[in-house]
């Protein structure tokens, strides 16, 4: 029998003491290639197959694994028989990790491979490394889903003695092979690594692995509600790039394979019988399902000459195997129903009074000596000081990290979960509206009765839902192209949280004393003086610009193309056609200009105040841009004019070449400044919108039917 050494993994007799530096022929051989070499090397020192090769104490079979050679496998394991006893198997060597050369077919995802090493050894099926993973384990660790369903359906065929065993601890066999020391379940691993088909897999096998927890209390679920990378919401697509994700057919997979599908949790329900379709005839399903399969395998053909086809569909895979296990999950997490709600007792907080009296009480609870200290020594420290983290549910992680399905799914399965508290007071909309994202806050907008109660709710540091719009704790617009379009992005938000608060809120404060719109200013400080350097720098260049403009246009009209008549006066070219197009362009190029100026010139002399940056700044910079583009592509055009003015050209292809190279700067410019001025263009829409509510329609409509009808009689 084999021996436990001090580290925990067996010894085993076999294993011959050699140096490490005497097997460096075959290890070369290994690097080489040269499968040939090591066949007759073992053939010839049979011994040396149990001799550690590398530093890790890796045996030639585990390397022989890691070379992907099937022949050179099954070579290596012949040759390891021959110095095999009843008593010990070379197969069952561990390396310094406590892997077995099984463990490294597991993790390298070859199924033959682990097909005749089970054959030689099935003992190997349940033994752990130093971590405390069996082969099943690792398979799930490193995504080897193939791998997993061959060594799941081997456990429950050959392990009846484990499952036996150890039905005490759980309810299946992942009770052993489900876990390892650090109390990390399978599914755990799987969905760390981001193996989601794999995890789907697991999940489906055995639905208790949903319920379990890591060393940190956290399930899957939990897991999942922080990974926004792996879903959709979280990717921006191309417009080309979206019609061939939504294009590309489903992967059903999973679900044609699920009859491969074992249980670790049930037996079969062998009363049931086999599940027919009752709603579609048989022959109609064959068909759906050959049509199915028939697209499926045009697109892996065209995606194998495409990479970037492939790249996608293997994106969309992903996707829609993650939303798979999160439907799985969602079933099954009950966190939302422990609510810490406090009644609401209908008053606010305003601030000075209160405050007062809180101070001459805490002055009282110090000089008693009951003083309180956090946990870093600060004595009487501020609870407003805290940073809150919702992370007791996932319905709230995934609010804050704006996973919009996951919120979806559990709203749709649970619609009660949306008035779940954290223990520190916050709801959903809490966490969504501090965490800027506007699909949850849309989202739970439209749940018109809950709304009425969640608006109302004050979380533990006296923030209402204002206070949370107020508070920049988090770089959220450092997408935005400039500062100025950052703060503007949070006015507005302020804004838009302000309108579905109740209307006395607006005077509540928080336990610093501060209103919403005072820890506005003090949080966004920052940012709005950088708004506005960038505001002044940005329009002192621009307005240089346009005034250089301007001189050229103004230039132009006294020094016009081809000089004047000495005796009338009039411009020779006066009557060319190409002449009124150069008198047209410089007049617009100097009106635009000079109306650029006028616009930066009104943004340097504005007082640069918060609420100015709302609409008034932003729309005074945009249409300064605007102006300015005009003026340039005029001056552009006009010099086109110019030309052909002077040369006389008579080809309409060389006109239209002279037009296309003086067009060049303009499009550089419209190309270098188009982000920033297509995120301004907001700023027009929300103009016109607002002018459309300000105006009296219904008054103006009447006045222009009654005129109309008024005309109408006098001419009869």
């Amino acid at each position: 029998m084999s021996s436990v050494a001090a580290n925990g993994t067996q010894e085993n007799p076999l294993i011959r003491d050699v140096s490490i530096s005497g097997m460096s022929v075959p290890y070369q051989a290994f690097l080489d290639g040269d499968w040939e070499r090591l066949k007759r090397f073992f053939e010839q020192n049979t011994e040396a197959v149990v001799s550690p090769l590398t530093v890790n104490r890796d045996t030639a079979l585990h390397i022989a694994i890691y070379s992907g050679s099937r022949s050179l496998v099954e070579s290596i394991v012949q040759i390891a028989r021959r110095i095999s006893s009843p008593e010990q198997s070379p197969l069952l060597i561990q390396n310094e990790y406590g892997n077995t050369v099984l463990h490294e077919a597991a993790a390298t995802g070859d199924v033959t491979a682990a097909k005749l090493l089970l054959d030689c050894e099935r003992t190997l099926l349940d033994i752990k490394n130093k971590l405390g993973e069996t082969p099943l384990y690792r398979a799930a660790a490193f995504g080897k889903t193939e791998m997993v369903k061959f060594l799941a359906s081997e456990v429950l065929s050959h392990r009846e003695e484990i499952l036996a065993t150890h039905r005490q601890k759980g309810p299946s066999v992942m009770s052993f092979h489900g876990r390892r020391n650090d109390s990390t379940s399978i599914l755990h691993i799987a969905v760390h690594a981001e193996h989601f088909e794999t995890a789907l897999y697991l999940q489906t096998t055995d639905e208790t692995l949903g319920e379990l927890k890591d060393g940190n209390g956290r399930t899957c679920l939990h897991l999942l509600a922080r990974m926004r990378s792996a879903y959709r919401s979280s990717q921006s697509m191309g417009k080309l790039k979206g019609l061939i994700y939504k294009c590309l057919p489903d992967g059903n997979e999973h679900e044609e394979d699920h009859q491969d599908t074992v249980s670790f949790s049930k037996k079969d329900d062998l009363e049931s019988g086999p599940t027919t379709n009752h709603f579609l005839p048989f022959t109609y399903s064959r068909l759906r399902k050959a049509i199915s399969k028939m697209n499926r395998t045009i697109w892996i053909f065209l995606a194998q000459g495409w990479p970037v086809l492939d790249r996608i569909r293997k994106e969309k895979k992903r996707h829609e195997s993650v939303m798979k296990l999160t439907k799985l999950l969602v079933r099954l997490d009950k966190s939302w129903e422990t609510s810490h709600g406090e009644p609401d007792i209908g008053t606010i907080s305003f601030g000075e009074a209160e405050r007062s009296r809180e101070t001459v009480r805490s002055r009282r609870t110090s000089s008693l000596g009951g003083g309180k200290e956090d946990t870093n020594g600060n004595p009487n420290r501020d609870p407003a000081d805290k940073t809150i983290e919702p992370t007791s549910t996932p319905l709230l992680i995934a609010s804050s990290t704006g996973i919009i399905e996951i919120v979806d799914e559990i709203l749709e399965a649970y619609p009660q979960a949306v008035e779940h508290v954290s223990d520190m007071g916050q709801n959903i909309l809490h966490v969504a509206i501090k965490n800027r994202q506007r699909d949850i806050f849309r989202r739970v907008k439209k749940m018109k009765i809950p709304m009425a109660i969640l608006v109302r709710k004050i979380d533990n540091n006296g923030y209402s839902l204002l206070h949370h719009a107020a508070d920049l704790h988090n770089d959220f617009g450092g997408h935005k192209p400039s500062t100025v379009l950052q703060l503007q992005g949070e006015l507005r938000w302020f804004e838009r949280v302000k309108k579905i608060i109740p209307s006395h809120y607006i005077m509540h404060h928080n336990e610093k004393g501060h209103t919403a719109f005072e820890l506005f200013e003090l949080t966004h400080a920052k940012l709005h003086k950088d708004a506005q350097e960038w505001l002044k720098r940005t329009s002192e260049s621009c307005s240089v610009i346009a005034v250089l403009i301007a001189t050229v246009g103004f230039t132009a009209i006294y020094t016009v193309p081809g000089g004047t008549d000495e005796k009338t006066g009039l411009p020779i070219l006066l009557h060319y056609p190409f002449f009124v197009v150069f008198t047209i362009l410089d007049i617009i190029s100097l009106a635009s200009s000079l109306t650029a100026v006028v616009m930066f010139l009104s943004i340097l002399t504005s007082p640069f105040r918060l609420q100015d940056f709302r609409i008034s700044l932003p729309r005074k910079l945009t249409l300064g841009f605007t102006f300015l583009f005009i003026s340039v592509a005029a001056t552009m055009l006009a010099f086109a004019a110019t030309i052909v003015l002077e040369i006389h050209l008579k080809a309409q292809w060389s006109r239209s070449l002279i037009y296309t190279v003086a067009f060049l700067p303009v499009t550089a410019f419209a190309i270098m400044q188009f982000p920033l001025y297509l995120a301004f263009t907001g700023i027009i829409k929300s103009s016109l919108k607002a002018l459309r509510k300000a105006l009296p329609w219904s008054f103006i409509l009447g006045m222009y039917r009654s005129t109309k009808s008024s005309i109408r009689k006098k001419v009869r």
